[in-house]
């Protein structure tokens, strides 16, 4: 059997291959970091929020900030769907810092289910991007497939990956993101959990593609169900 190590060995290794091949014009490398906070409402319904940070141009510069409500209610064991809204401010001059505000909206569902001590769940999320001053046509739908597994009842290693797809675009190929991650979660105790993660982000089939080395920190909160990133 192949060791965990030799497989986030091999990972490395594709990760390493892709950058080294890729013909994206900008390459960069972010820190995403963060916390989530959820309390149920009914035995299958939970509010949830989240703020998080997001920097650039070699994580000197900040790039995004996000904040997040919404909603998850459980359908089954095996099957979620969930409703949030978020507030995106934008910075559109970095040399300024100035920022611009950006509304969207989330839709998706999760379905998941277990083999041989692995742990699968794929999302599908629609996801709708506006703006105060002007109507806006930044729609994706998203295609996420996670596995994670158990090293011990606090530690639980992941890999994941995620496809874009642009809809009411008609001027080319609608798929123009890929993201490829793996990463950690550690359960520091029954209600906080700590995860970090790296993912490898690349763009295609649009005119300045960039590629991104994306760092993960995020702390979750929770008095319910626990959040992990099978959600």
């Amino acid at each position: 059997m192949i060791s965990i190590s030799s497989k986030i060995s091999a990972f490395f290794a594709f990760i390493l291959l892709l950058y080294s091949t890729s013909e994206a014009t900008a390459k960069d490398n972010e820190l995403w970091a963060g916390y989530k906070w959820q309390f149920p409402l009914t035995e299958d319904l939970s509010l949830r929020f989240a703020n998080e940070a997001r920097l650039f141009r070699d994580v000197t510069t900040v790039k995004q900030l996000l904040q997040d409500i919404g909603v998850r209610y459980d359908i089954t064991d095996y099957l979620d769907a969930t409703f949030s809204y978020r507030f995106r401010m934008k910075q559109h001059d970095p040399t300024e810092q100035q920022f611009s505000p950006f509304h969207e909206i989330n839709f998706a569902a999760s379905a998941s289910f277990s083999y041989d001590e692995v742990d699968f769940s794929y999302r599908a999320r629609f996801q709708k991007e506006f703006r105060d001053d002007k109507k806006s046509n930044d729609e994706y739908f998203r295609n996420r497939i996670v596995a994670q597994t158990k090293i011990t009842k606090q530690l639980r290693p992941f890999v994941y990956s995620e496809l874009f797809y642009r809809l009411n675009y008609h001027k080319g190929d609608r798929f123009n993101a890929v993201r490829l991650g793996l990463g950690m979660d550690w359960k520091i105790t029954n209600t906080t959990a700590l995860t970090g993660s790296y993912t490898y982000e690349e763009e295609f089939n649009v005119e300045e593609p960039e590629l991104r080395n994306i760092w993960g920190l995020e702390i979750s909160f929770n008095l319910g169900k626990g959040i992990s990133l099978l959600d």
